[in-house]
């Protein structure tokens, strides 16, 4: 796969995640537009769709529906920041689950934006 087909299917990805949902869709010919304007990248009706079955097929949250013209959307819910440290914590503080059955070890869980973990 060469550099042009990566980006063009990474880009596809990132406007589908950031600008649609199931009642903002895209059609083929605006996801072409949208490349082409945005990105300057030249693609056929063909080579959208076989980009989106890939993505989809992939386990990616990219759904259609079929009508005169195709309408694409991203599915998934991305979490923001601090939707995931609430989770992390409620986890990691919840009484029902053992940290060694959860994590399958004695370890600690790291916390999210704690200054102890240098990894964050």
């Amino acid at each position: 796969m060469e550099n042009g087909t990566k980006l063009r299917i990474l880009y596809l990805y990132q406007h589908l995640v950031q600008h649609t949902d199931a009642e903002h869709t895209l059609s083929t010919a605006e996801l072409m537009k949208i490349l082409k304007e945005d990105y300057s990248v030249k693609v056929s009706r063909n080579t959208i769709s076989d980009d989106l079955a890939m993505l989809h097929d992939c386990g990616l949250h990219i759904e259609h529906y079929e009508s005169t013209q195709n309408k694409y959307y991203y599915d998934g819910h991305i979490y923001e920041l601090p939707e995931l440290k609430v989770l992390v914590d409620a986890i990691s503080s919840s009484k029902f689950i053992t940290q060694r059955e959860y994590y399958g070890t004695a370890e600690p869980p790291v916390r999210c934006g704690d200054p102890r973990n240098n990894q964050l």
